[in-house]
């Protein structure tokens, strides 16, 4: 039975405006109906482990510990061959880093670095020491996942092309020949890591082995097992310290325990799918991934290698384009399945993507175009600029702020019984609402995780929710206590979800002169010992959701934030003696407990629907609280705060210096928890990149980006003491007295960085506009459909047998492009015979795998264009990967869409699509004389582009010739020279000359015979290649993204041809006419020369000879910024 009992409390401060009477309601139970069960119960066996190679990466049932300390992994995918600027890679990592986030997991691409046998290139962007370097310069943890085989919508999973036409054993299994390919690869990589890793000094603190892939005999092919023991095996000979992990495809257990198994398991989680067409169409969360975890392997931390940050997008005239991918996983998402993951105690999780980048050049596979943004956090042209972004920030700084969140049991749900109690672990007034509870076993602090039980619901509810009651309060017969205390209730508004904290001891100043020689001990036992104690929490419960919190200097900072629609409330204990609170404010109530109550010593301070901005609410010499609304922390920034002097001693010193400047390796300082646990709170510019401190010159640095089209203000919160001036980007900013500087009542400060140029007065800069393209020169790009073309010089097209596990359908020669080296783009087949009663010729057509073939092939007899044959695209999911049908007298040009990853049974050899013609046959039967075939100039041996490597180019005239390359590039590679006269003035908007002959049919319904035809002159099918050059002038001091947009003008609604889009050589575009959707591609610093001369190009493919197409081609400005990034 319970019996209750009311406390009220009275008490007025500034900032409530006038006082509104209210009540705290505690419970003391006699049965203590809702008791919660003893940890000791329900909390895993927290022993730390590791894999017997070193300390320095160890594991328990919750965790990863590193360097000795316990951390949450919080990562994000990023591609760097997805953005073959290596420059722009520390643009990303910054982003990343400003997110919160504290390690990022990245892919090697096999067949990028591995282009020809015995060739190992990792020179450029394809290089791994640059990236290792960068992230210890930023602060960032890096998981390698080397493969071999790593899918990411990657032709062929990642595996080198050359590979699937020569290797004669199956892919992914323990074959000779399979393993003869990958050991070189994986070993060279090996080579290149094992410096960087964490035992060296570096970032890497684990490598993957291999990447969702199945321990199981009935599926696919025998001898996976043995695979992954021969590359466990390769990996260790190689050097490598760090744990090994497995990313399973699903939980399945693969490669869990035993031979091939890695250290830590772990597996992927897509809960939303990949609907983009249906964005408001939401999968209900996944709740079982706890319940696997506990029974499968609970001595690791529940490990997502890959959780779902987006979506990747099909081909197809429907499909909706990666807007719609980043609405279906936008910050409701993130919000709603993200907290849902940590409600089931995920410690180790990777989103994947945090930035996509593009799929230039031949790198897609064929089920996805060449944008590769993913719809994620982070844009494909490097813009953050999103509720996605400001969201995931939200979240990685609150667990960056909370290590007490690092290890938690999973006491119950609001649905399901605690142990020894027949009431929920969690208890809310509402039926609607669903709360998981998650308590760290050693201080007692509590998450409540709530969402809608329903997590697809878009209503809005509001509810009450009970908390344990701390240990102080325990003793007053206190068991559980109702919040909110004076607002009415919490609520969820949708798609929303919320943690809910209780109980929690903020920790201690980073800066402990008598322990600060025992590395990794920091104030964690403070705190227990204040838990053990019995002693109130500092923070007893808040409603509101903690952005921040943590120290600069020697003075704690916490911010709130909240919906402004929403109301919140916080109970916590201020510090300092001669702490003011702030200003007034109609939305705010701050009332404090009397001496008398049993929550003596608290102020609760609630916030009504409405309020927004950024509000100080208390300052003194040791503390600042402030609260925010959730859109203003869009603008809030908390970079790690370094130490600019690297000997900073005496009273000063320890006033604020960095935690870990005399107790952790001196090469970890930019690793937060690891390095420095000091951190400051700036708000107002677009990205804050880094901040740090110099005592000496008593100076604070800022360096980051400025929107251009608003007023900017930069707001400091908890300015270091001392401070005399700041700098923005190397620029000083303003300089303070001393004196006003070391007021210990001076929490914020706020000053105009930047003013938006009115319309009439606005630089060029702010109004850049990129040139005009134009003074277009056009040449013939298909010579080779002419009967009077040379092909001497071209391979002849004789094997008889393949490797390639698809043998030809009919015809006694083998006509695979990567057979003889052609793997990439345009293959040119030319096929003779001495013609007399045949009338036709059957083919079989392969030029990309079922998830999405746009065009494959365009046929001529002599220079008669007969026909294009099309395929299908994901999207209307008609999917034709294959053509068989009747031509006349062909010859043909095949554009090789990239190899397919392994099939979902397992069919690992379905990367090794046979791309070419798989069966030809004359009517009469009569076999042709031979065939010559000619791709790439060079094929994979060969291939002349060292610079961009193996997937730039295809195999037409233009690319053999060099066209779409700068003019010293031509001479350097030794291709023609563009001095000859198949020049000609034109532009794509002209579309292709109508010279070509076709043939058409006297009956429409083709019911006649098949010879009954007209040869029409006039025809536009064909492929022409346009080019034109253009300066730009771009400051160093701006980052301008800009894009190339194809507009299709009064075409067709689906307009049928194909664009292949170069920038000064390199391939940043395939534009499919009569598929889509991507119209717009963006092209980054470093591929554009931002100051001077530029070369584009497009080969268009015009593929009717009836339907002129003549696209606008233009170059756009997306995004321009002020920035801090050299």
């Amino acid at each position: 039975m319970t019996s209750t009992r009311r406390i009220s409390y009275r008490q007025r401060h500034p900032l409530g405006g006038s006082f509104m009477s209210t009540f705290v309601t505690a419970y003391a139970h006699s049965e203590d109906p809702v008791r919660q069960p003893a940890l000791a119960n329900i909390a895993r066996e927290s022993v730390r482990s590791n894999n017997g190679r070193t300390d320095l990466v160890e594991w328990d049932g919750y965790s990863l510990f590193v360097h000795g300390q316990r951390i949450f992994l919080w990562s994000g995918e990023f591609h760097t061959w997805r953005l073959p600027v290596l420059e722009l890679w520390l643009d990303v990592l910054q982003k990343i880093k400003a997110l919160g986030m504290n390690a990022i997991s990245i892919y090697v691409h096999w067949g990028l670095v591995n282009p020809a046998p015995g060739h190992l290139d990792f020179d450029g962007y394809r290089a791994l020491e640059p990236l290792y370097q960068m992230a210890m310069q930023v602060g960032l943890w890096v998981v390698l996942r080397p493969g071999p085989y790593i899918n990411a919508e990657t032709t062929a999973g990642g595996v080198p092309h050359w590979v699937t036409s020569t290797v004669t054993s199956h892919l992914r299994t323990n074959g000779t020949s399979y393993r003869n390919a990958w050991k070189p690869y994986v070993t060279k990589v090996a080579e290149i890591s094992t410096p960087w890793q964490i035992t060296r000094g570096g970032p890497i603190i684990a490598v993957q082995m291999e990447n969702e892939y199945v321990n199981r005999d009935d599926v696919g092919f025998p001898g996976k097992l043995e695979m992954m023991v021969q590359l466990k095996e390769a990996l260790l000979q190689g050097g490598i310290d760090v744990p090994l992990t497995i990313n399973d495809a699903y939980m399945g257990k693969n490669y869990m325990n035993g031979s091939g198994s890695g250290d830590i398991y772990g597996f992927d989680s897509y809960p939303q799918n990949f609907d983009c067409e249906h964005p408001e169409k939401w999968n209900s969360v996944l709740t079982n991934h706890w319940d696997f975890h506990r029974e499968a392997n609970p001595g690791q931390p529940l490990y997502i290698p890959e959780f779902q940050g987006g979506a990747y997008d099909a081909w197809g005239p429907g499909a909706p384009g990666y807007g719609a991918c980043k609405q279906l996983t936008g910050a409701g998402f993130e919000s709603v399945f993200d907290l849902n993951l940590w409600a089931q105690n995920a410690k180790m999780i990777n989103i994947y993507m945090a930035y996509g980048g593009t799929s230039w050049g031949h790198l897609p596979f064929p089920g996805v175009y060449t944008s590769y943004d993913y719809g994620s956090a982070i844009s494909e042209n490097r813009d953050i600029d999103s509720p996605k972004y400001a969201e995931l920030k939200r979240q990685g700084l609150f667990l960056r702020s909370t290590p007490s969140f690092y290890e938690t049991d999973v006491i119950g749900n609001s649905t399901t019984a605690g142990s020894h109690s027949d009431h929920p672990a969690v208890i809310v007034d509402n039926q609607d609402v669903f709360g998981t509870l998650l308590k760290n076993p050693k201080t007692g602090v509590e998450f409540y995780i709530v969402r809608h039980l329903d997590s697809t619901s878009q209503k809005n509810s509001s509810f009450r929710l009970n908390i344990t009651a701390p240990g102080a309060l325990r003793s007053n017969h206190l068991k559980t206590m109702q919040i909110p205390i004076v607002c009415p209730s919490i609520q969820l508004h949708g798609r929303q979800s919320k943690v809910i904290v209780a109980n929690l001891n903020f920790e201690r100043s980073p800066y402990v002169p008598e322990r600060s020689n025992k590395f990794a001990q920091r104030d964690q036992q403070v705190i227990l010992n204040q838990a053990a104690r019995r002693e109130p929490p500092d923070l007893l419960y808040s409603t509101a959701s903690i952005f921040f919190t943590g120290w600069t200097g020697d003075r704690h900072v916490v911010v709130f934030y909240g919906d402004a629609g929403q109301e919140h409330e916080f109970a916590m204990r201020l510090r300092g003696a001669d702490g003011r609170f702030g200003k007034a404010h109609a939305l705010m109530r701050v009332e404090s407990v009397r001496s008398d109550n049993i929550l003596a010593g608290y102020t609760i301070i609630s916030v009504l629907a409405g309020m927004k901005g950024l509000l100080p609410l208390w300052e003194s010499a040791e503390q600042v609280v402030m609260y925010a609304d959730t859109e203003e922390t869009a603008s809030l920034w908390a970079p790690v705060l370094e130490d600019r002097d690297t000997k900073s001693t005496g009273k000063e010193a320890r006033d604020w210096v960095s935690y870990v400047g005399d107790v952790a390796p001196s090469n970890v300082s930019s690793f937060w928890s690891i390095g420095t646990s000091q951190s400051i709170i700036v708000g107002g510019p677009h990205l804050v990149r880094s901040a740090s401190y110099s005592l000496t010159a008593r100076r604070l640095d800022l360096v980051g980006d400025l929107a251009l089209d608003c007023d900017t203000y930069l707001t400091v919160i908890a300015l270091p003491k001392y401070t005399t001036s700041i700098t923005w980007n190397g620029q000083s900013i303003e300089t303070f007295a001393t004196s006003e500087l070391q007021d210990a009542s001076t929490s914020a400060i706020k000053l105009l960085l930047r003013k938006a140029p009115a319309p009439a007065s606005a630089s060029s800069l702010d109004s850049f506009k990129p040139p005009t393209l134009v003074d277009w020169e056009y040449a013939n790009s298909l010579p080779e459909i002419s009967s009077t073309y040379d092909d001497s010089e071209w391979m002849a097209a004789d094997n008889e047998t393949t490797h390639i596990p698809y043998p030809p359908v009919f015809g006694q020669k083998v006509l695979y492009g990567c057979d003889y080296g052609f793997c990439e783009g345009v293959v040119i087949w030319r096929g003779h015979f001495m013609g007399g009663l045949e009338d036709r010729v059957r083919l079989v057509i392969n030029g990309g795998e079922g998830e999405s073939l746009p065009a494959n092939a365009i046929l001529y007899i002599n220079d008669i264009f007969i026909r294009t044959t099309y395929g299908n695209s994901t999207n209307n999911k008609k999917i034709v990967s294959e053509t068989d049908e009747y031509y006349w007298f062909p010859e043909g040009s095949v554009d090789n869409m990239g190899l397919d990853e392994t099939h979902n049974n397992w069919q690992t050899d379905g990367s090794r699509s046979p791309r070419g013609i798989r069966g030809y046959q004359l009517s009469t039967g009569t076999s042709f004389d031979y065939w010559k075939v000619q791709g790439k100039a060079g094929g994979y041996q060969e291939y002349h582009d060292k610079l961009r490597g193996i997937f730039n180019e295809g195999g037409l005239h233009a690319e053999r010739e060099g066209w779409h390359l700068v003019q010293s590039e031509i001479t350097s590679q030794k291709r023609p020279t563009l001095d000859h006269p198949q020049w000609t003035k034109r532009s794509p908007e002209d579309g292709l000359p109508a010279t070509t002959r076709f043939a058409t049919f006297d009956d429409p319904e083709r019911n006649l015979p098949r010879h009954h035809w007209i040869i029409s002159p006039g025809g536009h099918a064909g492929v022409g290649f346009f080019r034109t050059t253009f300066d730009l002038k771009v400051p160093a001091s701006h980052d301008v993204m800009m894009s190339v947009v194809f507009d299709d003008l009064d075409s067709t609604a689906a307009p049928p041809y194909r664009a292949f889009l170069f920038i000064n050589g390199w391939m940043m575009g395939k534009r499919i006419g009569n598929l889509g959707p991507q119209t717009k591609f963006p092209v980054q610093k470093g591929i554009l020369n931002y100051e001077g001369f530029n070369t584009i190009g497009v080969a268009l493919w015009a593929m009717e000879p009836t339907i002129p197409v003549h696209p606008r081609i233009t170059l756009v400005t997306d995004k321009v910024y002020e920035t801090g990034f050299a």
